[in-house]
């Protein structure tokens, strides 16, 4: 939302003279080169951006697997964490990551979105988000052309589901998962397990954070608006690109 907005842009200016005016006070003559067309870059131009348009407090609720294994609620915290600053960031307010894993002991394991919106209400929070993420190894080279190597080539991957629930209504605003996600976002490589799969987690979790930051804003904020210029392509490289934003 561009809260400060000009038919024109002042790119330079010179002053050319300066007095003392009985009606105004004091006149300043400048000649100065204005500018019509779009600037892109808004911070030179000091104007405020944002696509936030409510301040939701949101709880972020983590689950899953890694590595074949349930994930500790150590892991599941610094998940949270990880994609509480991202949204915090974006403007919102997160509730803290311990104060929702001790709340949650007061419900069963298996949470239903009604148990969801009831934990949301328990925290002060409008809207509680459940992300169910799993990692694990899904690839393994651990020799080329016959040769073994010193150390494995593996590869992680990382998927999941994220719903957004509303804490008062207990409504389902919205769903993702990973296949909503950029390609590759939830990729990683190591020479161990560990690497490999905290190397997925870690790209996984901030392309999905940065999507649930839009999507919070869309279903809770006002409509979205974006005026993007394109310079130096074809006509087809436009469209193109429409079509993925």
């Amino acid at each position: 939302k561009i809260f400060t907005e000009s038919v024109g842009f002042v790119t330079s200016y010179e002053i050319t003279d300066e007095k003392p005016d009985s009606e105004s006070g004091y006149e300043v003559t400048v000649q100065a080169v204005v500018s019509r067309e779009p600037i892109s870059d808004l911070d030179k131009l000091k104007l405020v951006v944002e696509y936030l348009l409510a301040e939701p407090r949101v709880a972020i609720l983590v689950e899953g697997d890694v590595g074949g294994e349930e994930m500790s609620s150590g892991r599941s915290e610094i998940i949270a964490g990880q994609i509480a600053v991202s949204l915090q960031k974006a403007g919102f307010s997160v509730v803290d990551a311990k104060l929702i894993e001790e709340k949650k002991k007061e419900f069963a394991d298996s949470m239903d979105k009604e148990d969801a919106a009831r934990l949301g209400s328990l925290l002060d929070a409008n809207v509680i988000v459940k992300c169910k993420i799993n990692a694990a190894i899904t690839d393994r080279v651990e020799e080329i052309d016959g040769v073994k190597l010193n150390f494995p080539n593996l590869t992680a991957t990382a998927t999941g589901a994220f719903q957004i629930i509303h804490s008062e209504t207990a409504d389902v605003l919205s769903v993702f998962c990973h296949r909503d996600l950029p390609a590759g976002s939830n990729k990683g490589h190591g020479t161990t397990d560990d690497a490999a799969i905290g190397q997925a987690l870690d790209k996984f979790i901030d392309a999905a954070a940065n999507k649930l930051a839009w999507e919070l804003a869309s279903k809770l904020g006002g409509p979205v608006k974006l005026w993007v210029v394109l310079d130096k392509v074809t006509l087809e490289q436009a469209e193109g690109f429409e079509q993925q934003l």
